[in-house]
């Protein structure tokens, strides 16, 4: 295999091995041309693939290490059809013939303990070479190194590097432009973070002070959860979800209303807002979540009818459910002082969103006064029966279960039903 020398007056029309295309390549080329003058060195492959090294003078790499006269390996990628040929060992003989004709300590480089990670060296293969642990953080990455000089002190982690930490709660991420999947992730995750209310700080690292004084063993991308080191491998947005604890319900409920409601981001699919204008965001989303609770059950009902084989019965998504809304206390509903049997809802006159009093049946308010006063309030739901409109409240209670023997009780169980208001079996 025969190999390139990335160089200024080459790097514009040389592919840069494990680049995107685009932009992608475009930053990262920006980012090495600016190394050059540094010392960087960036051997590739002839045959395009993912074959390279990428190493710089210690004392101009971006991490936080103190290696006096050393070379520092950013990358050494060698995957796919490229593995299994030796080109990993040409392209570290490489390195070493250079470190030594510079009369060099040493190489070093970052891995895993113990095992091989994502964007980090293998372990093993660098044992294999004569390569030594000189340094350990607390995350797990490790500091290893070939020395080539006798007597030569081994490069070590600066304090920030081997306890890595930070203050901040939430997401906390430091990266930079040397690998050119930063560059297209990092703006999705950010996307998920701002979409789903996610705490996110993303602190980009544009020059060489800073990276060495980043709070992490690794700059190209360090990811922090509520201070703790979290990861270095660059995160895809669905890793990032999956990391982030949303649910496939929660993506499908935003995806669903991003299709009906205008923000400065996002332009809506259909005309919700302007049949609907000034509709309080907790209804719309109430309606929303409705909807997918209907479409889901009629997903579920439709995947039973197919296994079943029948013909006939076959289940139909009901478009219109007639659902009434659910009043949230404050922002919908109101209740007057004390002993009045008086309330105010939030309704639309046609124009816009006003609190509009209502007359409580006295009644009811003294059942409710005398039974479930001090206890846990829903906010009440509005429906409609006979042609007039009422307000159904519901109230939670913690009660102690009997010690009486199962088989000697009377037991009932309630199935909380999506379009009924429950379904109760007594059993003896």
């Amino acid at each position: 295999m025969n190999y390139i020398r990335v160089t200024k007056e080459n790097i514009d029309k040389e592919h840069i091995c494990c680049a995107m295309s685009g932009k992608q390549s475009v930053a990262k080329k920006e980012w090495l041309k600016q190394r050059l003058d540094d010392g960087l060195v960036f051997y590739r492959s002839e045959e395009r693939g993912k074959c390279f090294i990428e190493y710089i003078p210690a004392e101009n790499a971006w991490v936080p290490i103190e290696a006096d006269e050393y070379l520092y390996i950013n990358c050494l990628w060698v995957s796919g059809s490229m593995k299994g040929h030796g080109y990993s060992n040409d392209l570290l003989e490489a390195c070493i013939r250079d470190a030594r004709a510079q009369e060099k300590n040493g190489i070093c480089i970052l891995c895993a303990e113990g095992r091989k990670r994502e964007f980090l060296a293998d372990p093993k293969f660098l044992t294999y070479k004569g390569f030594r642990v000189a340094d350990i953080s607390d995350c797990g990455i490790n500091l290893m190194y070939l020395p080539l000089a006798d007597n030569a002190a081994p490069p070590r982690f600066k304090d920030c590097a081997r306890h890595p930490k930070v203050e901040e709660s939430g997401f906390v991420l430091y990266y930079t432009d040397q690998c050119p999947f930063t560059y297209y992730w990092v703006p999705k995750v950010l996307e998920i973070a701002e979409e789903y209310d996610i705490p996110f700080k993303a602190i980009h690292i544009t020059d060489r002070e800073a990276a060495q004084n980043v709070p992490a063993p690794v700059t190209t991308y360090a990811l922090f959860r509520d201070g703790q080191f979290l990861t270095q491998g660059i995160l895809s947005d669905k890793k990032f979800r999956k990391l982030a604890g949303i649910s496939e319900s929660k993506r499908c409920f935003n995806a669903a209303e991003h299709l009906v409601h205008t923000t400065k981001k996002n332009p809506a699919r259909f005309d919700f807002d302007l049949r609907f204008p000034k509709m309080p965001s907790y209804l719309r989303r109430a309606a929303i979540q409705h909807a997918l609770g209907s479409v889901s059950s009629y997903e579920t009902r439709m995947d039973l009818w197919e296994k079943s084989g029948e013909k006939a019965g076959k289940p139909r998504l009901a478009y219109e459910n007639h659902a009434m809304p659910v009043f949230y206390r404050d922002v919908m509903y109101r209740e007057e002082k004390e002993g009045k049997d008086e309330a105010y809802l939030k309704l639309y006159d046609g124009h816009d969103w006003k609190w509009f009093c209502v007359r409580l049946n006295h009644t009811d308010m003294e059942y409710l006064r005398r039974n479930w006063s001090g206890k846990k309030a829903s906010a009440p739901t509005l429906e409609k029966r006979h042609h007039k409109y009422f307000l159904r409240f519901s109230y939670t209670e913690e009660v102690t279960l009997t010690k009486t023997p199962v088989k000697e009780q009377i037991i009932c169980s309630v199935d909380l039903g999506i379009n009924t208001d429950a379904v109760c079996t007594i059993m003896r």
